[in-house]
């Protein structure tokens, strides 16, 4: 509701709109939120469904080898075949904002295709790729500060370290990126434990948040005000 039906987003948020346009606008606030917001959508119902998807999985082994054969080839087959259509239709758009608009519906489906394709036999199943899970443990730290440290100018270009040197300075920005990120997700992990314990009372996580909200908004309330006296 919040962004498919015009106005209801300003609406929504012009209380916040002090806070939402400081050093920037409502619009790229709106823009940011809508760009993913059925990815949430869809990683809930991944989890929820995610019994019956190793029920299945399960279902499949236990069938008599050319059976199996054919589900696997034809469950194969579907889901690169989403793949392809989303590469030649969606990822190789050649414009931008007409990527943009069909973007929120359609990011899921490579997902999608991937985690089929992913666990299509034992063998796809019992290997991983390291650098893939290490990256999985940090996605709340990388989606935060890749608009901060990555990328620059609205992100629309990567943060320069070395200028006239691009490939360069994309290896250096993502290394800095990825070790920051790997130390705020050991912050994330510890601000949580001492946040909310797991045998804490509601009351008191609630006004551990309240004082932790006060500290990170205080000092940006301070600028705001001075910002606007002088």
């Amino acid at each position: 509701v919040l962004f498919e039906i015009p106005g209801v987003f300003q609406v929504v948020f012009a209380p916040l709109r002090w806070l939402l346009e400081f050093e920037g606008s409502m619009h790229e606030w709106q823009f940011r939120a809508h760009l993913d917001h059925y990815m949430a959508l869809f990683g809930m119902v991944a989890a929820y469904l995610h019994p019956n998807a190793a029920a299945a999985i399960a279902a499949v082994e236990t069938m008599e080898p050319q059976r199996r054969a054919r589900v696997v080839l034809a469950i194969g087959l579907a889901m690169a075949g989403v793949l392809v259509l989303w590469v030649r239709y969606g990822f190789l758009m050649p414009d931008k904002f007409a990527y943009n608009r069909v973007h929120p519906y359609t990011s899921w489906l490579p997902i999608l295709a991937f985690l089929a394709l992913r666990n299509l036999t034992p063998t796809l199943r019992s290997k991983s790729l390291f650098l893939f899970g290490w990256l999985g443990k940090i996605t709340l730290e990388t989606y935060l500060l890749q608009f901060h440290v990555w990328l620059s100018s609205d992100a629309k270009t990567t943060t320069v370290y070395l200028p006239g040197y691009p490939l360069l300075n994309f290896v250096l920005a993502t290394a800095v990126f990825l070790y920051l990120s790997y130390k705020l997700f050991h912050v994330t992990v510890f601000l949580s434990d001492a946040l909310a314990p797991a045998n804490v009372s509601r009351a008191v996580l609630a006004g551990r948040v309240l004082v932790f909200s006060a500290l990170i908004l205080g000092p940006f309330l301070a600028l705001k005000w001075l910002d606007s006296v002088t």
